[in-house]
């Protein structure tokens, strides 16, 4: 049914609409689910950064792998 001069079915106009917004919605959610993702990705990068920091210098001062390897246990414990 056309209500207007111009041929244009208004619940068409409206189911339009509403697509639009729904695409929007979308976006919305895969953007925020993207940024978290890489923001786990981050913290569990520095945790990386952190251990070898740890195992290194541990390494460094006492010359011993297996008291490095321990230390950086308890870092990661701790955190």
């Amino acid at each position: 049914m056309v209500n207007n001069s111009w041929g244009i079915n208004p619940r068409f106009v409206a189911i339009e609409e509403q697509n639009e917004k729904t695409k929007s919605a979308h976006h919305k959610v895969w953007a925020f689910l993207f940024t978290k993702f890489f923001e786990q990705l981050a913290y569990r990068f520095v945790d990386i950064l952190n251990t070898v920091r740890v195992v290194s210098s541990c390494i460094y001062i006492n010359g011993n792998l297996n008291y490095a390897v321990s230390a950086a246990h308890q870092t990661l414990n701790l955190a």
